[in-house]
């Protein structure tokens, strides 16, 4: 389970830490991360329901499931975004 909520979001966060040194505010960065890591888990369950439909794999068992690993994907957003907060709090301030 962890395995599925942490990788896409701490890939977001890593994407979009360079933008931190082009002034832009934490909280949209947050907001950003969150959302895009929340779109990359309804498009899986998307693509993982369109090999259901077309081949027949098995992978979507339940409505269940499915939102189990949505809600996960967005706790490891949270939990990836409370990681990159304390490490900001880290760094010295630049300027």
């Amino acid at each position: 389970m962890i395995g599925f909520a942490l990788p896409p979001s701490r890939f977001a966060a890593s994407g979009f830490a360079p933008l931190l040194r082009c002034g832009k505010r934490p909280a949209e960065l947050a907001i950003l991360v969150f959302t895009c890591t929340t779109t990359v888990a309804v498009f899986w369950e998307f693509f993982e329901f369109s090999l259901d439909a077309i081949l027949g794999t098995g992978f979507q068992n339940s409505i269940g499931d499915t939102l189990k690993d949505i809600v996960l994907a967005m706790l490891g957003a949270m939990v990836v975004l409370m990681w990159f907060h304390g490490k900001l709090k880290q760094e010295p301030a630049s300027g």
